[in-house]
């Protein structure tokens, strides 16, 4: 399974993709303040005892995951860093962004920056993120550690 993109105050990426099926070189860029070309995967709130066990209630009874397209206190965003476009992380909730649309053929780039901020449950632990390109399946599937 994948490492969430979270465990950070702020993850700044800008993502572009170079499509080889363009007559010439045309970036084009996946971020707009909507992140429409985007879904959003949210795991669920982390306490901070957590240790990468499947999440229960006091009952024992299986947490269930916030979900797809529920971006609850704006864990993704997009900010304007000097006129480009760029994907906000908050961290707060673990989760995962993932394209609509699936790119044959391209090439990738991406900036990342981490924020000095830690959350629970990672405060006292290094930060813990990553972006992973090529992954296929249904996300949730192991909800409690990554989210896609």
């Amino acid at each position: 399974m994948t490492k969430p993109l979270v465990n950070l105050t702020v993850l700044s990426l800008l993502v572009t993709v170079l499509s080889g099926f363009t007559k010439g070189p045309e970036w084009k860029n996946l971020l707009d303040k909507n992140l429409s070309q985007w879904e959003i995967y949210l795991s669920f709130r982390h306490k901070k005892d957590y240790k990468g066990q499947i999440p229960v209630n006091d009952k024992g009874e299986l947490i269930q995951p916030i979900g797809l397209n529920n971006n609850m206190d704006h864990v993704f965003t997009v900010i304007d860093e000097k006129g480009v476009p760029v994907l906000r992380v908050s961290g707060e909730i673990y989760g995962c962004i993932f394209n609509k649309v699936e790119y044959l053929n391209y090439h990738l780039k991406a900036k990342v920056k981490w924020g000095s901020k830690k959350l629970v449950p990672r405060t006292d632990k290094l930060k813990d993120s990553g972006i992973l390109y090529h992954s296929i399946g249904k996300q949730g599937d192991e909800y409690w550690r990554s989210g896609c």
